[in-house]
């Protein structure tokens, strides 16, 4: 709470000559400047009223305050019990939410595309089915004396767009058929040989597609243990298990037209009805003459035999564990009409047979990110498979029911045979579509989520979340009872805070950089201190304006310490670039811009490689330095390498910028000069106060670099005995002719040699900076930016400085002056800036 303090008492004397009158105990005086008895009794009256007023006030804020105090706290407490509550149960029904949400969309995706599968494989058993009755219509044959050409790329393409494990064709047989039937297939295999020929085109296209698809062809090899092993083409009907079909148990189904053709002789002209998982589902459709799915059989050898012939040739051992279903579809002699719109008016000549292996057609419905989708796939023959879908990919967990009963409320149903009822219509039936029979095998499909997907969306974040806000309104409540001790605290708090402040800066700073620091914060060198202002009256602070700036910065630079030291042993590097001045008088300042950020970037993060101290840059001129602030015995060598680097950079960047900024950029480039010896650092303390250095060794690089030629380093005889006596003479090449250096006569200098300057140093491998991040790239836009930094290595490692970027800013306003002197007045010269 604050001090009531009477109006009069604020008031406070100004002096002309900008003093405070201020009494030995640092209180200000509130009488006239003479001293005395009067102004010590009036001090002392004024004291003792501000304490009874203090008191007073002081006694009725207190109640009012602890009041509130305990009324904030108890809201406090309420709020947070609400909040954490309600934070709680809301993550928690979020979570839950996006958990039901996620397993529903995903179970509705799986039933879609399965019913469009299974719609799928209807469609292609009657595609199958219209072709050969169409052939047979076409060509006048009569059933069963029909031979579909090129059974195997028919077949072929009806696997691949059901994903089918194999397409067959049994053609129906009466008795009063028979004897001309094995007569008609006995031609047909031995004579026309068939089944051979089939055999050997489909190898030839086994072939040329796995030669397209960079797949080894493997030799196909026929299992030993079927039941057709070393047996031959009979030319009688014969059954699977061995010998002769007996005359008059017609009718037969024989196994005459596969997809794929196996290498089986004894396989043509076997009843198929004595195949015990087939023969009751084939019984059926010739009962019934509608589409059949019969329960689902374990692989055999057939089946086998099948799978490695077939599109999944390359992958069948991970076939092999469940069951799959023999899908078994009517095939007619005529096409339904207005007379014979009934199936049963028509007549049933053989049938077609697919293998539905159940697995395919759960894979790629899912993102990658859906997992944990457990499908059961039952029947009403009392058999049961589980399945588990992560993402695109399938895996069999084995029969029966083995979803985790925990989400039996989460289940999902469909029936196959009803949803295909219910949806067919003129758009997804075709004409001469056959039905699936209603007293078959009838599937179902039931879906459940699993403990793996629910961990990806149920979480112990709700309780995590309600601690964070609780461990707030702690935090709150503590910072409330804080605030509430520093009220209580009123005036002296203020006074006390202002005195810790001022230890605080003490302790972290010495004395003379916190004079300094102080000073700066106070706005340009005056000589008050930032930290005292908020807690000086009124008055005072009005009396400290009276005095002029001027008078206070005159002051403060007599007095002030200044900081300034000398390196003995340096080399100073002065760098230009030779042809700015013609280039940068006809571009927009934007360009100008781009260029110079784009070499200083680069230099600055060679520097920082080298650790090679960067002092500034004016203009296109680029000054640094090596052996400070911190000595380094290196500090020739090192420059040298760092000269090297930025004269390989220049080249990489000007063929970058190039195509962004103009071909003359190629025509741009570098001239470095060097010169060791002694110079004075410091800072020279200002409105804009920062590092430099000073001296004849400064000068004298200016003098190196003027006289130097583009692309070349030119050094100083004083460089030049650094190196020798680091023992790399065999890198330097001695001047021709000696140069007139001003103030400095005639002098023997030296260039680096131009092996070692083409030299690939390992600091010359660039790596890409992002549009964003990149300080050298502002002002060009997205497309520009990309066509510079592909295809090419344009900047430094990925711990390239980033401070570079405010090294820039801060000498933003040196480079627009540089070039509006190089624009507007063409005063610029190309040797670089006079430094004497």
């Amino acid at each position: 709470m604050t001090m009531m303090m009477p109006k009069e008492d604020t008031k406070t004397r100004v002096t002309l000559d900008g003093d405070d009158d201020v009494d030995d105990d640092g209180s200000v005086s509130l009488c006239g400047s003479t001293g005395g008895e009067d102004d010590a009794l009036a001090k002392k009256k004024t004291r003792e009223a501000d304490l009874e007023r203090q008191r007073f006030v002081g006694s009725k804020e207190t109640v009012a305050v602890a009041w509130l105090r305990v009324l904030t706290f108890g809201v406090l407490l309420v709020t947070a019990l609400i909040v954490c509550l309600g934070v709680y149960f809301y993550t928690r029904n979020d979570e839950q939410q996006d958990f039901e949400y996620v397993f529903e969309s995903s179970a509705e995706r799986v039933i879609q595309s399965f019913h469009t599968s299974v719609a799928r494989i209807m469609a292609g058993g009657d595609a199958m089915s219209v072709a050969i009755t169409s052939y047979a219509l076409d060509t006048g044959a009569t059933f069963p004396f029909v031979t579909i050409p090129n059974f195997e790329l028919r077949g072929a393409n009806t696997r691949i767009l059901t994903k089918s494990i194999a397409s067959n064709f049994f053609p129906l047989i009466h008795d009063k058929d028979r004897p001309a039937w094995e007569d008609y297939v006995t031609r047909k295999i031995t004579q026309d040989k068939i089944q051979f020929k089939s055999f050997m085109a489909e190898n030839q296209y086994v072939a040329q597609q796995d030669k397209f698809f960079g797949l080894e062809t493997v030799p196909f090899k026929p299992p030993a243990n079927t039941p057709l092993a070393g047996r031959n083409f009979s030319s009688q009907l014969g059954m699977l298990k061995g010998g002769v079909q007996p005359n008059g148990t017609g009718p037969y189904l024989a196994f005459y037209q596969t997809s794929p053709v196996l290498p089986a002789p004894a396989l043509p002209n076997l009843n198929i009805l004595t195949f015990p998982p087939l023969a009751a589902g084939v019984k059926h459709v010739l009962a019934s003459n509608l589409a059949y799915l019969s329960k689902a059989v374990d692989p055999s050898p057939m089946f086998h035999m099948f799978l490695a012939r077939g599109q999944y040739r390359h992958q069948k051992e991970a076939f092999l564990g469940d069951a799959a279903t023999p899908f078994i579809y009517p095939v007619f002699d005529s096409f339904p009409n207005a007379n014979n719109n009934n199936n049963k008016n028509r007549t049933l000549v053989g049938v077609t047979l697919s293998n539905i292996y159940w697995r395919l057609h759960f894979e790629n419905i899912l993102p990658p990110n859906a997992r944990g989708i457990v499908v059961v796939l039952s029947n009403n023959a009392n058999q049961t498979f589980t399945y588990q879908i992560n993402g695109a990919d399938v895996d069999y967990l084995g029969k029966g029911d083995l979803h985790d009963a925990a989400y039996d409320d989460y289940g999902v149903s469909a029936d196959i045979s009803q949803h295909l009822q219910s949806h067919a219509s003129v758009v997804t039936q075709a004409y001469t579509a056959v039905p699936i029979a209603e007293t078959g095998v009838q599937y179902q499909l039931h879906i459940y989520p699993s403990a793996e997907m629910a961990q990806q969306y149920i979480s112990n974040e709700p309780i995590l979340f309600g601690c964070v806000v609780a461990l707030v309104f702690v935090f709150t409540s503590i910072v409330f009872l804080f605030y509430n001790h520093m009220v209580e605290r009123r005036q002296r708090a203020v006074v006390d805070r202002a005195v810790k402040s001022a230890a605080v800066v003490s302790n972290l700073f010495p004395e003379q950089i916190k004079e300094e620091l102080i000073n700066n914060s106070g706005g340009g060198g005056t000589s008050s201190t930032a930290l005292d202002e908020p807690f000086k009256l009124p008055g005072a602070r009005k009396e400290k304006w009276t005095v002029s700036r001027q008078q206070q910065q005159q002051q403060s630079m007599t007095t002030r310490p200044k900081l300034a030291q000398k390196h003995p042993h340096v080399t100073v590097l002065f760098a230009d670039i030779a042809g700015f001045t013609s280039w940068s008088s006809d571009r927009d300042p934007e360009d100008v811009f781009v260029l110079l950020e784009t070499f200083y970037a680069a230099f600055d993060a060679l520097a920082a490689k080298r650790e090679v101290f960067k002092v500034e840059t004016i203009g296109d001129c680029y000054l640094a330095c090596t052996g400070m602030p911190n000595a380094q015995p290196d500090h020739a060598m090192r420059m040298c390498k760092f000269a090297r680097d930025c004269l390989q950079r220049v080249n990489v960047l000007t063929s970058r910028l190039a195509p962004t900024l103009g071909q003359d950029t190629l025509k741009l480039g570098f001239r470095v000069g060097l010169h060791s010896g002694a110079v004075t650092a410091g800072v020279l303390k200002s409105d804009k106060a920062r590092y430099q250095i000073f001296g004849d060794t400064v000068n004298t690089a200016a003098r190196m670099e003027s006289n130097g030629l583009k692309g070349k380093i030119h050094m100083s005889e004083e460089t030049f005995k650094q190196l020798v006596a680091q023992g790399k003479e065999n890198i330097l090449v001695e001047r021709e002719e000696k140069i007139f250096a001003k103030g400095k006569g005639h002098l023997q200098t030296y260039f680096l040699s131009d092996d070692f300057v083409n030299r690939r140093s390992e600091t010359a491998t660039f790596s890409q900076i992002s549009g964003n991040n990149s300080v050298a790239f502002f002002g060009i836009e997205a497309s520009e930016r990309k066509d510079i930094s592909s295809g090419g290595d344009l900047w430094e490692d990925d711990d390239v400085p980033y401070a570079a970027a405010s090294a820039l800013a801060g000498e933003s306003q040196e480079i627009v002056g540089a070039i509006a002197v190089a624009q507007q007045e063409g005063s610029m010269q190309e040797s670089g800036s006079d430094w004497l």
